[in-house]
């Protein structure tokens, strides 16, 4: 049941459990063989389970090992089990079955780095290095890091030093969000914190927003993306009173740590064509092109045009261009659209991400239509970031159906696909060519049997590699089948991943660490005077 055949795993990922059916249930003794070209090593693990369904925790240094001795290669794993019965008196043993062999590999290269995820079910922004024990919770509402009681869509800058994300008061949600910003090494003491008091924004009848009128005063927006460093944020705003409800939406370039806006562009401007606007933002990694949706809604197509939802729109890039390249915030000139993929009267496109080469654009699509809020018939593709309109699925436009574990084709049948959305691209690439990368996602793909028995229909974080020599070669899905996270809690409801290079803190005159949260330590670099925030491995 896991892990799944094909798949490949970070070497410095030491958490794992295996699941597996014992086919018989009078099964209860159970062996590992995992070979590796002549290495041979084995796992006994007892189970006894009524329905048959066993797990083994393996053990965090031996799987470290394993992933030590065999990186960059592939192991066979293949399970033996029996009854436990000896041969007495003459008489057989227990029958031993044995099972079909699953192949993974282990990468190259250590995966490095921190994610940001958000916790759906707590509303908090939760946060891991890889090597850690569990994510810690970062952002809390009605904390001093979040004076509102909500916390959602967010965004890290590649370096790891600062972080925005929209806070509102519940349940006025998007309607009346509004853009925070702060210090990594302290979201205590944010750039930007909108002011709390009486919101501007009617948000309908029945909304205790509206009865009560709390929620952000200034700073409006409901989707962040931040540049590279940091120093600027592309925001999906919304236009304050007298418009009504917010209407119309607008793109804004916004200086991060003063909230100066400084470019707005309404829906429909000329530079974005066909009445679109640019949502669901992200700053390429040299922090001189946004990859975008090119929104298309309108009054009464029963769509949305907001962070989590639309069911219009292409990928495509703008360029951005500093006024005066050694002060990004003194401003810029927003490029026109240049469409990479365009919808299709059965297919639209969403949530883009660029390849820590700023080579690739991996995205979701979904059938026209349906909102993109949770959508079962959503998958992912990868495509060349310039160039284009290309048309999916092509030559240049490639179906991660393996990182996945479906096809449109799946996901358009009975059964419908597995929820996958909200692609992120960890800043880093690894192998002979710089040709593995590492991509985030969120999906509802069973994680053996223990969500199929603890929950139903929530979100968790899985990730997988692909090697971009396969599209340079023309060899196809570049990706390999997916591994289930295993900082986050089963019921965190964890969607929408950011990586990040470092997670950095400060360090004070005596050497001190400054700025780690519970849960997490620092190692200290006291020749540099720097440092950085870890976790605890398992031990």
């Amino acid at each position: 049941m896991y892990p799944l055949t094909g798949s490949m795993h970070a070497m410095n990922q030491g958490d794992i459990t295996f699941q597996w059916n014992a086919g018989v249930l009078t099964n209860n003794l159970f062996r590992f063989d995992v070979t590796a070209g002549t290495q041979k090593f084995q796992f006994y693990v007892g189970c006894k389970s009524p329905k048959g369904e066993c797990t083994y925790q393996m053990p965090v240094n031996e799987w470290l090992d394993l992933g030590d001795k065999f990186r960059g290669t592939d192991a066979t794993f293949t399970l033996v089990g029996t009854d436990g019965t000896a041969a007495a008196d003459g008489g057989p043993a227990g029958v031993v079955y044995t099972s079909k062999p699953v192949t993974i590999s282990f990468s190259p290269e250590p995966v490095i780095g921190g994610l940001y995820y958000w916790a759906a079910a707590s509303k908090s922004i939760k946060r891991f290095t890889f090597g850690a024990k569990k994510a810690v919770v970062f952002i809390k509402p009605n904390s001093p890091t979040d004076e509102f009681s909500c916390v959602a869509c967010h965004s890290v800058s590649r370096d790891g030093k600062v972080i925005a994300f929209a806070v509102s008061q519940d349940p006025g949600g998007e309607n009346t969000s509004a853009i925070q910003t702060a210090p990594t090494d302290d979201p205590s003491m944010p750039f930007v914190r909108p002011v709390k008091g009486m919101t501007p924004f009617y948000s309908g009848p029945g909304d205790l927003t509206n009865n009560n009128k709390i929620g952000p005063e200034d700073h409006f927006g409901h989707n962040v993306a931040l540049s590279p460093d940091g120093s600027l944020a592309a925001i999906n705003g919304i236009a304050p009173p007298p418009a009504t409800g917010g209407w119309p939406p607008n793109f804004e370039i916004r200086d991060t740590k003063s909230g100066t806006t400084l470019g707005k562009w309404d829906k429909g401007d000329p530079l974005f064509g066909d009445q679109s606007n640019p949502i669901f933002p992200e700053w390429s990694p040299d922090g001189t092109t946004i990859v975008a949706t090119m929104d298309r809604f309108a009054m009464g197509n029963g769509c949305a045009s907001w962070t989590q939802s639309t069911c219009t729109g292409s990928i495509a890039t703008l360029s951005w261009t500093p006024t005066d390249p050694a002060n990004p915030t003194m401003g810029g000139t927003l490029g026109a659209a240049h469409v990479i993929v365009k919808e299709s009267p059965t297919a639209y496109h969403f949530y883009p991400s660029w390849s820590p080469d700023g080579k690739w654009i991996v995205f979701v699509s979904a059938p026209a239509g349906k909102s993109s809020l949770s959508n079962p018939n959503a998958v992912l593709r990868i495509v060349p970031s310039t160039g284009g309109p290309f048309s999916c699925p092509g030559s240049q436009c490639f179906d991660l159906v393996r990182g996945t574990q479906y096809s449109w084709t799946d996901a358009a049948g009975a059964k419908g696909g597995k929820h996958s959305t909200w692609p992120k691209f960890s800043p880093f690439a690894q192998g002979p060519n710089k040709n593995l990368m590492f991509i985030s996602f969120t999906t509802e793909i069973p994680y053996g049997f223990l969500t199929n028995n603890v929950q139903q229909d929530k979100p968790e974080l899985w990730s997988f590699f692909v090697d971009t020599d396969k599209l340079v070669f023309g060899k196809g899905d570049p990706s390999y089948a997916p591994v289930w996270l295993p900082y986050q809690e089963i019921n965190d409801g964890a969607i929408s991943p950011y990586w990040t290079t470092t997670l950095p803190c400060t360090v004070d005159g005596a050497n001190n660490c400054i700025g780690c949260v519970q849960g997490e330590d620092c190692a200290i670099d006291k020749v540099n005077a720097t440092c950085q925030c870890t976790q605890t491995r398992i031990q």
